[in-house]
């Protein structure tokens, strides 16, 4: 989810960077290191930048009814439409953030072969089987 933010980016680069002395040190521990020091900031960007993610979405919805209400419509046809691509780009982000956190979960909790992840992996097998194929005639 942070990769396509300038921002992220900009971190891990700085943070790699940043006291990079990659002689003497065994370079294990020094890449744990810039690894976890990578993802202290990142955790402290991503809550600046996301946790208001909701109330800023309740915001616009409310920007956009009420210009809606007062009939404006006609007048504010662009800000309407700066509000309508706000009220997307929040929703994308919501969609790509619970897409991968589903993903992670799966890949975390999926290989502990409990009942529901082998039902999970026999219906996909099930519907991705091909049990045939049919020639010009049907057979």
């Amino acid at each position: 989810m942070w990769s396509p933010y300038e921002r992220c980016q900009e971190i891990v680069k700085k943070e790699w960077m940043d006291s990079c002395r990659w002689d003497g040190e065994n370079p294990v521990m020094q890449f744990k290191e810039k690894a976890r020091s990578s993802m202290a900031e990142l955790k402290i960007w991503s809550k600046a930048e996301f946790e208001g993610r909701k109330k800023k979405l309740d915001n616009l919805l409310q920007q956009l009814q009420s210009k809606r209400e007062c009939g404006e419509q006609y007048e504010s046809g662009e800000e309407i439409k700066n509000i309508e691509k706000q009220i997307d780009g929040i929703l994308l982000e919501e969609e790509i953030y619970w897409r991968q956190r589903s993903r992670a979960v799966w890949l975390k909790e999926g290989d502990k072969n409990t009942k529901f992840f082998h039902s999970k992996a026999s219906a996909r097998k099930r519907k991705n089987t091909i049990e045939g194929i049919l020639d010009e005639n049907g057979r």
